[in-house]
């Protein structure tokens, strides 16, 4: 059979963890991969394509670099599917720079690719090192049992997952990790007083609507990277607040499935995103107020540097 690969196309899926992915979503330009990361990468062909057996097909990832690009390593076959292959990679630490994948038939079966032979190249992707977003926590009084710690200890696994998940063609992965700080002990504040300070080891807070008369006096008080649970934010109309000098993050009483979303919006404001330019995108989880919660789950290309960025 012939081979024609200019049809071809190329998608990725997680294919293992927590963040595993439901489908195959199209390969873009500069996409992020996290090392660690478990991945399976798909090429098929459309109606011009004649990709042949999957079998006699092999495969290279090759780098970007200022003299020319150069070959990472290689391999021969993968899985077939219907018109078409995957093959799967588990990143590792040495794998951290711009790649691509090149899909190509070893017509005199040296095992690697040489000029002459029919190829196709996937669009460049980057591979990085998770960046690491931790916090302290800091409860109220009233809502400092085991059960409210258990809440966010799930909120902050499932706002990475929404981080880390591509979830749709026109969604875009960043490579974090979100966790509590090592060997952190939630912190305590005394619930319904009318000023701020600390009282021994003990934080009092002035709670919504008029928090934010304090909010200077907080972030003095309180470690740097703190999440605060507070019980409603009304005066704001939001459900989280961020203050970006302090990286403190203040959210409402609410289920761990919408704390972790809400958390998940609030990392992109302490990372330097503003919610004016997602206005009217209410499926992103950058949109205003007023879209439901479940939709906002996606990045956008330009939100990724800054969840991921170093």
């Amino acid at each position: 059979m012939l081979l024609n690969l200019e049809g071809t196309v190329f998608k990725s899926k997680r294919i293992a963890g927590d963040a595993k992915e439901n489908a195959y979503y199209t390969l873009k330009e500069g996409e992020h991969f996290e090392v660690g990361g478990d991945f399976g990468f798909e090429m098929s062909g459309n109606s011009s394509s004649k990709i042949g057996f999957p079998s006699l097909l092999s495969w290279e990832t090759w780098t970007d670099e200022t003299f020319g690009d150069s070959r990472i390593d290689g391999g021969k076959g993968g899985t077939p599917i219907e018109n078409g292959m995957t093959i799967s990679f588990l990143f590792q630490p040495n794998d951290a720079r711009e790649m691509y994948i090149k899909f190509y038939a070893d017509a005199n079966d040296n095992g690697q690719w040489d000029d002459d032979e029919i190829y196709k190249d996937s669009a460049t992707f980057e591979v990085v090192q998770p960046k690491i977003w931790e916090f302290d926590l800091l409860l109220p009084s009233t809502r400092s049992d085991p059960a409210t710690i258990a809440t966010f200890t799930a909120a902050l696994k499932f706002a990475e997952e929404i981080i880390l998940r591509k979830d749709a063609d026109d969604d875009w992965r960043a490579a974090v990790k979100v966790r509590f700080k090592a060997n952190s002990t939630p912190m305590v504040y005394t619930s319904g007083v009318n000023y701020l300070g600390v009282d021994g080891d003990n934080y009092q807070l002035e709670v919504a609507p008029t928090l934010t008369d304090h909010l200077d006096d907080f972030e003095a008080a309180t470690p740097e990277g703190t999440i605060v649970y507070v019980q409603n934010l009304n005066a704001w109309n939001a459900l989280g607040l961020t203050r970006r000098s302090n990286s403190t993050i203040f959210v409402e009483f609410m289920s761990e499935w919408s704390l972790g979303t809400v958390i998940a919006h609030e990392i992109g404001h302490v990372g330097g995103m503003g919610n004016e330019d997602h206005a009217s995108d209410r499926k992103y989880i950058f949109a205003e107020s007023g879209g439901p919660l479940g939709s906002h789950n996606m990045l956008r290309e330009s939100d990724v540097e800054y969840y991921d960025e170093h």
